[in-house]
């Protein structure tokens, strides 16, 4: 009996030990992962190599950003669902709600046979645009009609005796004669709509090493004048670059 004791204690032992790895364990491993990695591998046949494959994809997709917010552009789409400029420096600005990508080669932008003057700073800009609706045209009345009548006839002169009309005094024969003008009626034209959807845009930032001043090119076409450089920084940018213009690649910009 004693030995039978004996044997139950350390077959109860023997359990317990079995049994603490087993209840232990799963709750380790699911603390050390990401939720949603977790829910995503929990099915997989091979749960570790899930984890692991899955943890690598989403450290490779992680943007580095600096301070001021500017990201080196991984791989996938932003939020816009346009693929990202992988290499290039990105940020998002809530401002006018838009991503920027900043090509990190600079380029010199030949001009009237001269390839030492201009150099650009190109940048993508995605964003995405509210659906506008089609305003259709219509007609405006900038004069109203009007209708103008005169009489005519065979006028009869009164005659009186006595104080008491005897002939006359009415238009034997009226006419009456009416002109009409027709309302004056203009066309306004409509606008078009236009659907919502993701928008990419380029910029051209492009520098004039001989005035010290810069351009904002969107889409190949200057928008407003160029402006003198205003901080010391963007001066002392200009004149480290210009200093090395010649052996920048050229751009495909025409001025």
């Amino acid at each position: 009996m004693a030995a039978e004791g004996a044997c139950s204690r350390l077959k109860a032992k023997s359990l317990r030990i079995i049994f603490v790895p087993l209840l232990f364990t799963p709750n380790i491993a699911i603390a050390a992962i990401d939720p949603a990695i977790h829910q995503q591998c929990l099915n997989a046949a091979d749960y570790q190599g899930c984890v692991t494959l899955n943890n690598k994809e989403k450290s490779s997709s992680q943007q580095s950003c600096d301070n001021d917010g500017w990201c080196i552009s991984t791989g996938g789409s932003d939020r816009f669902g346009l693929p990202r400029k992988k290499g290039w420096k990105s940020k998002y600005l809530a401002s006018d709600n838009t991503i920027r990508y900043l090509d990190p080669q600079i380029r010199k932008v030949p001009h009237k046979n001269r390839s030492n003057r201009y150099f650009t700073s190109l940048s993508i800009v995605h964003s995405y645009a509210q659906p506008i609706a089609a305003v259709p045209g219509y007609y405006k009345t900038v004069d109203y009609g009007k209708t103008e009548c005169t009489q005519s006839g065979d006028w009869k002169p009164a005659i009186y005796s006595g104080g008491k009309l005897v002939s006359g005094g009415y238009n034997q024969n009226p006419r009456t004669i009416c002109k009409t003008t027709p309302p004056i009626r203009v066309w306004v034209p409509g606008k078009p709509g236009s659907a919502g959807g993701p928008r990419v845009q380029n910029l051209n930032v492009v520098y004039d090493c001989e005035d010290r001043t810069l351009g904002y090119y969107w889409n190949g076409q200057l928008r407003g004048d160029w402006k003198k450089a205003g901080s010391s920084n963007t001066r002392q940018f200009i004149k480290t670059t210009c200093a090395n213009i010649s052996s920048l690649p050229s751009s495909g910009l025409k001025l």
